[in-house]
């Protein structure tokens, strides 16, 4: 994704926030955000649920109506 931002914007992003993003992390932390208290729900193992498990979330839900399936819960869903 980071390579595609120059290309149609020509312009490089100053920072990446995107999940699992360290810098995401902290910024919650800045905002005394208390990650032990916090639920975090997401579609994808890789991204929104490691997100949650790197910050110490409370608890993590994947949601298995969007990118993942439960017949493929670690990887995307086939597309027709």
């Amino acid at each position: 994704m980071d390579e595609c931002e120059p290309l149609g914007t020509g312009v490089a992003p100053e920072m990446y926030a995107g999940k699992p993003s360290a810098f995401l992390l902290q910024l919650l932390a800045d905002n005394h955000v208390d990650m032990t208290r916090t639920l975090v729900v997401g579609d994808r193992l890789d991204t929104d649920i490691a997100f949650g498990k790197a910050g110490g979330a409370g608890m993590t839900v994947m949601a298995l109506t969007g990118v993942c399936t439960m017949a493929r819960p670690g990887a995307p869903a086939r597309t027709a």
